[in-house]
């Protein structure tokens, strides 16, 4: 291996000789790996730079300044990095040299000279996780899939923002269980299904809508953890996702893959009667009657969330009134009901 000693020692860590003013050096934009090693794919060491970040084995760095070596085409690069199962938020800085020789660069430190390896996918390309070393089937895939490490970098984002508030949310009666222990059992459940199960991209494209439906809504929701978690996350056949609650305070959502974006369902328990087309019944639905008291009830709904059929949320304890009479004494909107055709409401009080 070539070694610079003194010399890169004295040009890394003095100002003397270096311009003042960092300025683009395209020529190290690229990915690199050890002179001699054998694939590009299994490399455990590696160099890759892309626009502002720099990616080495098992640390990110943030690329903080550049400063060209006068006389020589060289680069000394500022870094502000984090190791990747460190602690969250610790980071530390260093600066890297880059020296270009034929066919790569010199890199200190450590001192070794460095080939290209275009074909290793930039943090700016792949997914959250390194791509070296020894790789799932899954992992292969999503690695050479740019729509599939994009997901997976959006979902990584999403990811750690949940995380943190579900370190601060606590759920039950008296606020005594940890937010945090269900979402981890359920995401490290959620990866092993993945890990098992997914051989090919259409499996893995699924996977990830379905967790991004969720960990989005959790993220990004104005309480979006709630009080409880989420009864039932499910794929429709057309490849929207619905995340429900058991007649919990939080919102039930359809999440559409296409717009990336919500739409609001009813409070109750949802049950999928058709996914194609989707046609659904939201059950027990609470409302009040204007002279006071609750009722329950459940509605049959098309993709548009009209309301088709209203029936009591259990058959034997119901009370029943024309329509006329049941929107005369419930505090509810009538025009939302114009599509119900029975002559009479039957609720469960």
């Amino acid at each position: 291996m070539f070694r610079l000693g003194h010399l890169i020692a004295v040009a890394f860590f003095s100002s003397i000789g270096l311009s003042a003013h960092a300025q683009d050096a395209p020529w190290w934009q690229d990915a690199f790996v050890p002179e001699g090693t054998a694939t590009c794919a299994g490399a455990d060491n590696y160099a890759a730079f892309e626009g502002k970040t720099a990616l080495f084995h098992e640390v990110t760095c943030k690329i903080t300044g550049t400063v060209p070596i006068r006389g020589m085409d060289g680069v000394i690069l500022d870094l502000k990095c984090e190791e990747h199962g460190g602690v969250e938020g610790v980071t530390f800085e260093r600066r890297q040299l880059l020296l270009k020789v034929e066919e790569g660069v010199i890199s200190y430190p450590p001192g070794d000279k460095m080939v290209r390896c275009p074909i290793i996918k930039t943090l700016a390309e792949g997914p959250s996780f390194s791509c070296s070393g020894r790789l799932s089937d899954a992992e292969q895939i999503i690695c050479q899939d740019e729509e599939l490490a994009a997901l997976d970098r959006k979902l990584a984002a999403y990811y750690k923002t949940v995380e943190g508030l579900a370190a601060k949310t606590m759920w039950g009666i008296e606020r005594e269980t940890p937010a945090s222990t269900w979402f981890k059992s359920q995401t490290a459940k959620e990866w092993q299904w993945r890990e098992k199960n997914c051989h090919d991209r259409d499996c893995l494209m699924s996977w990830y809508w379905r967790r991004t439906a969720l960990l989005k809504w959790l993220a990004t929701a104005e309480h979006g953890l709630g009080d409880t978690e989420p009864s039932e996350v499910r794929q429709l056949a057309g490849r929207d996702v619905v995340v429900s609650y058991h007649m919990g305070l939080m919102r039930n959502v359809l999440y559409g893959v296409t717009s990336d974006a919500y739409e609001t369902l009813p409070d109750g328990d949802i049950k999928v009667i058709s996914e194609s087309p989707f046609i659904y019944e939201a059950q027990w639905q609470k409302g009040y009657l204007k002279q006071g008291g609750a009722f329950w009830f459940n509605t049959l709904r098309d993709a548009q969330h009209r309301i088709l059929v209203v029936s009591p949320a259990e058959e034997d304890s119901k009370e029943c009134w024309t329509k006329q009479e049941f929107f005369a004494l419930a505090n509810l909107d009538a025009d939302r009901f114009a599509l119900v055709s029975a002559d009479q409401i039957c609720v469960t009080r």
